[in-house]
């Protein structure tokens, strides 16, 4: 394109996650989203979202008919003055998306509301390096939903949990029954662990010994 005689480069349009570039004319004329492909393989993606939005990512997608998790928690807040109860996300600037990665892309590169999210894949990874194992997630959407309400559960960067070979074992009481983690002392208690490698952790109090059976 020529102005005044002058050479001026198009807009890009940055997709971090796949280092690929989009011209902001193709960004503005992007065709539909495809139809979901029930034969393609649907894993679950963790994604970041910048700028706490979050919630408003996940209600785009979910309108866009994509199966997505944000843990959320029970929190005491200030509302017009009063103390209210409210829920919201335990972890900001996080969302797990189940679906396949050309989809999930075409959102990012095309859906304005979508294109604050980013890949977790870092340096020579891939964002199909970063999929989580189903059976983990699994564990972590059931822990996260059954720990909405105690306030003494507890969510854990991979910084802030030391590396740990504690036994395997499983809730077999009380409101947490049937998850399974791993047993370890946080803050001089006894929690039960359940893990995303290198993304976050939930600790699940122990209020007593026989709540618990080892598993290995």
């Amino acid at each position: 394109m020529l102005v005044n005689d002058k050479a001026v480069k198009p807009t890009l349009v940055t997709d971090e996650g796949t280092r690929s570039f989009v011209s902001l004319s193709q960004y503005l004329q992007a065709p539909i989203l495809p139809d979901d492909d029930p034969f393609q393989m649907h894993e679950w993606f963790p994604l970041f979202v910048s700028y706490q939005r979050e919630l408003k990512v996940k209600s785009e997608l979910d309108d866009n008919g994509f199966e997505t998790f944000i843990p959320m928690e029970a929190k005491v807040c200030r509302k017009d003055g009063k103390i209210v109860r409210c829920v919201e996300p335990a972890i900001h600037n996080l969302i797990f998306i189940k679906s396949y990665y050309e989809r999930i892309r075409w959102m990012k590169m095309y859906n304005k509301v979508c294109t604050s999210m980013q890949f977790t894949s870092k340096g020579s990874q891939t964002p199909q390096d970063t999929i989580i194992p189903l059976v983990q997630m699994t564990r972590f959407i059931e822990a996260s939903r059954k720990a909405e309400d105690n306030e003494h559960a507890l969510y854990l960067s991979p910084t802030e949990i030391e590396q740990f070979k504690g036994r395997e074992v499983k809730f077999v009481k009380g409101i947490f029954e049937g998850i399974e983690g791993y047993i370890q002392r946080i803050n001089k208690n006894k929690m039960v662990v359940v893990t995303l490698k290198d993304l976050i952790s939930i600790a699940l109090p122990v209020s007593r010994k026989d709540e618990l059976a080892f598993i290995k």
